[in-house]
């Protein structure tokens, strides 16, 4: 259920990037271009992101017994990354197929009949991202306690402020 809501959260906010995207561009830059390079930059970024998803789902868990609260959130928090992430890698692998042999007056077209789709990889990899250090932090809580955990998290704050 966690992951199906982060899912509609991404849907939710996909155009509001794409738009932002094409409203920051500058005059003569060519639309097909910029998102194109967008596309396989967050393309790139996810799939590198979700192969470190993967391999922590497959790691030892965070604690001894796997069931406990702390493995159960560590594997909620790490689904919850590799669902948008995924998404961002497959969307944005489709959308480059069909963008790279347009020229940029097809490609501009093309992108504004499917504006929403096109904000969809960053934002997804935003959230793939912002899932991932929860869970992060909690294997760090598991792994080596209490103390290296909490710094661990303010670690975590002052990179992402």
């Amino acid at each position: 259920i966690f992951a199906i809501a982060i899912s509609l959260v991404v849907k939710g906010f996909a155009e509001l990037f794409s738009k932002d995207v094409l409203q920051i561009r500058s005059d003569g830059k060519s639309t097909r271009d910029t998102m194109s390079n967008n596309l396989m930059n967050m393309g790139i970024v996810s799939a590198l992101v979700l192969t470190v998803v993967i391999a922590m789902m497959q790691a030892d868990p965070p604690a001894e017994e796997p069931r406990s609260l702390i493995c159960g959130a560590y594997m909620a928090f790490c689904v919850a990354s590799l669902v948008p992430c995924l998404l961002s890698v497959i969307l944005a692998s489709q959308l480059l197929l069909y963008l790279e042999p347009l020229d940029d007056t097809a490609g501009h077209i093309f992108i504004g009949f499917n504006l929403d789709y096109f904000g969809e990889p960053l934002f997804a990899t935003l959230v793939g991202v912002t899932m991932f250090m929860p869970a992060l932090a909690l294997w760090t809580f598991g792994i080596y306690g209490f103390q290296i955990g909490y710094i661990m998290c303010i670690g975590q704050w002052y990179v992402t402020r």
